[in-house]
């Protein structure tokens, strides 16, 4: 390989240096016992919102697939069809 331009630069730490880096990550960060995580209550409560609503929708999901499989659930193939089309030609558009 040929490089063109700018030198090359070598900025390799010194001897000292790595091994004043072997032993920070060796040591790792000082922990407190005031070092901690609190959420807010609007955090809490989107928390259980997304939970319910995932419920709520695979609720949704099985009552729909339910129907299909019985029968009972009205399919448009035309609209179908269409939103497929829609959908694959606009990958190339």
């Amino acid at each position: 390989m040929k490089v063109v331009g700018q030198p090359v630069r070598n900025d390799l730490p010194l001897a000292a240096d790595a091994e004043r880096v072997k032993t920070a990550r060796a040591d790792g960060p000082v922990r407190t016992e005031a070092d901690s995580v609190k959420f807010s209550s609007s955090a809490n409560e989107a928390a259980v919102s997304l939970s319910s609503d995932g419920a709520a929708a695979s609720e949704r999901v099985a009552r729909i697939k339910a129907d299909i499989e019985s029968g009972g659930y009205p399919i448009d193939f035309e609209k179908l069809a269409e939103k497929i089309l829609d959908d694959e030609l606009g990958r190339f558009l």
